[in-house]
């Protein structure tokens, strides 16, 4: 039986990304990075379940996409949105935790592929199932965007840059709607 008290919850899985079982994961600590760290524990069902990490990569500063073992299908990923994640705590960063994902991205430049620079992230909002990406624009209207591997064309962490590919008018009804907010 694992011990809650020997893990440390580090994020929250997303929505999946593409169609072999890989899912997008919210991090708040990048523990699962570390050299021996080979499981991820799930909070399924108020029990914590391991899970083998086959695989993963860095989609930005706050967000990898993480293949599962047993997670082979959209459907299986499907079912695991908005679980919490856990590890062990041996891996947890101690020096320094790694930036909440608010944290993480804000400050980024935010630009679209038409349409050029936006505005400026000041968070995200990770708390459901559909993570938002808030921003400012340059007259100071509210810019909500959602946070989905679709809509994201490039994040550059050196350039402090995330640009989009939006549907058009999307940027003019997230003005709207602040303004009549």
């Amino acid at each position: 039986m694992i011990n809650e008290e020997d893990l440390i919850k580090i994020g929250k899985l997303g929505k999946p990304h593409g169609v072999d079982g890989e899912v997008a994961f919210v991090f708040t600590d990048d523990a699962f990075d570390q050299e021996g760290c080979d499981f991820l524990f799930l909070k399924i069902d108020g029990i914590q379940v391991p899970f083998y990490i086959e695989g993963y990569r860095f989609k930005s500063a706050a967000v990898a996409i993480v293949k599962l073992e047993g997670v082979d299908s959209i459907d299986d990923a499907k079912r695991l949105q908005g679980i919490e994640v856990w590890c062990d705590k041996s891996f947890a960063s101690e020096e320094e935790a790694a930036p909440e994902p608010a944290e993480a991205l804000a400050g980024y430049e935010i630009r679209d592929t038409k349409l050029g620079h936006i505005g400026t992230v000041t968070g995200i909002d990770a708390q459901t199932e559909n993570v938002l990406l808030f921003g400012v624009d340059d007259k100071g209207g509210e810019i909500i965007i959602p946070l989905h591997d679709d809509l994201i064309a490039d994040i550059d962490d050196g350039g402090r840059v995330i640009t989009f590919d939006l549907p058009d008018g999307m940027i003019d009804l997230d003005k709207a709607e602040a303004i009549t907010d």
